[in-house]
């Protein structure tokens, strides 16, 4: 177990992440938990943590303050922050420092599970032996994390690999891995050897590391975002189609991209920013590419949002539902949230925020004015709005939540996305012969195929490839019952390709092989397959 230390000054928030987390699952223990950055000084002087997640602003020594002295006085402990001012500012000295993650309160189940994830996964690769790594890419590691600059066999190695390259720029790739593909070693594998195939003839090194793929672009001149812009975009609708290909179905794939700079010394610091760069997701989507120097002139000189017009917005959005004038919310809801998406001046948790103030409003209204809203329970519905990853998918369960309101009690229904999950069954229990694809689902209902997957999960409680699955046992335990064909023959008619593979989900599926099964003479309804929808399903904290 990896060794986490909390640093907060709000006692509640410590006690909540030291006891509704997942740490044991994702191979982490709290060890300590202190309300400002002088006690974790003193902490760190005992002994180290593998790891500290720290708010911002604090008495005394301040999370940034703490974080500076831990990447000089520790550099092998990772720096996770934990705050509510998302703005640029503190993310700019926090890269500096080294940060290695960032979690908004708020906090999110689901994304306190991504970030900590790539936590262990770096602690994983920090803690192996460098002799059984790759020489070449025990080298890039640490061109990462900046160690080992002044050592001279450091400088040999890296100038045999970059020859005579001066300028360098940091790429990272994230690719979304749907629930219930290939397990993930496999699925990095297949990104590396698709990646290296691309990258080759420009000789730049590629590596996983962190949970995503980091591409290492060097030249003897500068290297601009022209030069490399509509590289990097067939190089993602390369990969996209290569995985799909393969096999491999793969969800959005996110570029993020440092600065450029003279100096293979400064590939730590563009590595930083093209993580940072990558976090802009949310505004962007999930299958975009983004420049870390686009994001900084958005927010030089950030002056404090004039809230007088959003919050007029606000009261015009609550208006038009409660008129129930579908024409108007429509109207509204685009007013709202262009507002916050032009401005450049709302961070993330600012729009989560006045999101949720305007729900919370419109309840409010909608009780005093005596008016039946039938909405899910409001803790649901502020957690959701926290939840999503993305602009988008919060915009399109905004305007579904709202146009719902707007006709009425008798056409709403409480469970989110049930006439999306309803059709999708459908659909499984039409096509499950043939191969069934969540993006083939998602365009047909015309939504984005990760906050698909995100909405059925929640209303069925399992994956969506899980319940293709089981739907194809169910046939094959019917066909194996009542039918004289062949097992391997059931196999093919009920969608699965590969017979070693049927085997295994089927013994999962049922206890049992399908041999036994049929030797057994066990009737079709011997297992039953949880059909119903959960209202009360929780993704996250």
């Amino acid at each position: 177990m990896y060794k986490v230390l909390i640093v907060d000054d709000e006692k509640h928030v410590r006690d909540r992440m030291m006891q509704t987390f997942p740490w044991g699952e994702l191979g982490f223990e709290v060890t300590g938990s202190v309300e400002n950055g002088g006690e974790a000084l003193k902490l760190l002087r005992a002994g180290t943590p593998d790891l500290v997640c720290t708010d911002i602003m604090m008495p005394d020594v301040n999370g940034l303050e703490l974080a500076k002295h831990i990447h000089e006085q520790h550099p092998r402990i990772k720096v996770v922050i934990l705050s509510a001012y998302d703005d640029f500012k503190y993310a700019q000295d926090a890269i500096r420092y080294g940060v290695k993650g960032y979690l908004l309160k708020p906090l999110v189940k689901g994304e306190f599970i991504e970030v900590f994830r790539r936590m262990a996964d770096e602690l994983d690769r920090d803690n192996r032996d460098e002799g059984q790594l790759n020489r070449q890419e025990a080298l890039l590691i640490r061109l990462l994390k900046g160690s080992g600059r002044d050592e001279g066999e450091w400088q040999r190695q890296a100038t045999a690999l970059f020859g005579p390259a001066r300028y360098i720029r940091i790429v990272i790739c994230a690719v979304e891995q749907l629930a219930g593909t290939e397990p993930s070693s496999l699925w990095q594998q297949a990104i590396m050897r698709k990646s290296q195939e691309f990258w080759k003839r420009l000789f730049a090194p590629v590596l996983f590391y962190g949970n995503h793929l980091v591409v290492f672009l060097h030249d003897t001149r500068p290297i601009s975002k022209q030069d490399i812009k509509d590289q990097l975009h067939r190089f993602k609708e390369r990969l996209h189609d290569d995985l799909t290909a393969a096999g491999l179905a793969a969800g959005g794939i996110t570029i993020g991209v440092g600065n450029a700079y003279d100096g293979i010394e400064h590939i730590a610091k563009s590595y930083n920013e093209a993580i940072y760069a990558g976090s802009f997701q949310f505004f962007r989507g999930k299958d975009a590419v983004i420049f870390k120097q686009d994001l900084a002139g958005s927010f030089d000189g950030v002056r404090k949002a004039d809230d007088d017009r959003l919050n007029g917005l606000i009261d015009e959005l609550v208006d038009s539902v409660l008129t129930r004038s579908e024409h108007e919310v429509v109207k509204a809801h685009t007013a709202f949230f262009a507002e916050m998406e032009q401005s450049a001046l709302y961070s993330i948790q600012d729009i989560r925020m006045k999101s949720s103030e305007a729900y919370l409003l419109l309840l409010l209204k909608a009780k005093e004015k005596k008016i039946g809203l039938a909405a899910p329970k409001k803790q649901e519905a502020l957690e959701t709005i926290q939840g999503f990853g993305t602009l988008h998918e919060l915009k399109l369960w905004y305007r579904q939540e709202l146009a719902a309101f707007s006709r009425g009690r008798e056409e709403y229904k409480p469970v989110e996305g049930n006439r999306y999950i309803l059709a999708a069954k459908d659909y499984v229990e039409k096509h499950y012969p043939n191969k069934v694809r969540l993006e083939e689902i998602a365009e047909q209902l015309h939504i984005n195929p990760s906050y698909f997957s995100s909405i059925f999960k929640k209303a069925t409680g399992e994956n969506f490839i899980d319940y293709v699955n089981g739907v194809r046992i169910a046939k094959a335990a019917q066909f194996i019952y009542q039918t004289d064909h062949k097992i391997s023959e059931i196999s093919m008619m009920v969608g699965f390709d590969n017979f070693s593979y049927f085997n295994k989900i089927f013994k999962k599926k049922t206890g049992v092989t399908p041999l036994m099964y049929r030797a057994q003479g066990l009737p079709e309804h011997h297992w039953e397959r949880r059909e119903e929808v959960h209202e009360d399903a929780e993704d996250e904290v």
